[in-house]
């Protein structure tokens, strides 16, 4: 998993930055039916904007992950002792949760940092529940866009949208909002979905 570089890292720290994510994490969660007190996941937290709102704003019990420890150092200083937050150092590949523990997972472009994406977001889908939901945006690429970048990667990753689609569809993900927020290159995605598999 490739990590901030020093331009991308000024860049989410900056409180515009977390106004945006908190804002759309926020129209993304109020697509899901909720009962309140659910587990939620997010998976390359950064500075921690978008989950100590989520465990400020709603009934949440809030574990967050990054494998940059900077990025954690700087969210396990803003985070108000009182709020029900958990702070991890992880790597998204390899999460260290047991199976079927949380209700609510999110991956706020994260995916275009790991090469291995789809181990990210298989890990992912192992540590959700059963009719738990995904609330996930990053960069994607059209395939004849992706042939150009990746081999220039590196260590990041290059998804283009039929890999996402046909990744939601193998795993058991049921897509409940889906939207491409720009067409330009690269291009954006989000998405709410659940996790239809009865007997996981």
């Amino acid at each position: 998993m490739a990590r901030l570089g020093g331009i991308e890292r000024w860049f989410m720290t900056r409180s515009k930055h977390g106004r945006c994510t908190m804002e759309r994490a926020e129209k993304l969660l109020s697509l899901i039916d909720r009962r309140g007190g659910e587990r939620f996941l997010e998976v390359g937290c950064g500075a921690g904007a978008v989950s100590k709102y989520m465990a400020e704003e709603f009934e949440l019990d809030v574990t967050a992950v990054d494998i940059d420890p900077d990025m954690l150092r700087r969210a396990k200083e803003g985070a108000d002792e009182a709020l029900r937050i958990h702070l991890l150092a992880a790597d998204a590949t390899t999460l260290p949760f047991k199976d079927d523990c949380f209700d609510l997972v999110l991956s706020f472009g994260v995916m275009h940092h790991i090469r291995n994406w789809t181990h990210a977001m298989e890990e992912i889908v192992r540590v959700l529940r059963s009719n738990g939901h995904i609330i996930f945006w990053d960069i994607v690429y059209s395939d004849p866009g992706a042939k150009i970048i990746r081999p220039m990667a590196g260590s990041f990753g290059v998804p283009t949208m039929p890999e996402i689609r046909s990744f939601f569809r193998d795993s058991g993900l049921r897509t409940i909002h889906s939207e491409r927020l720009r067409r330009t290159f690269p291009g954006q995605y989000e998405a709410v979905l659940v996790l239809d598999m009865p007997g996981k």
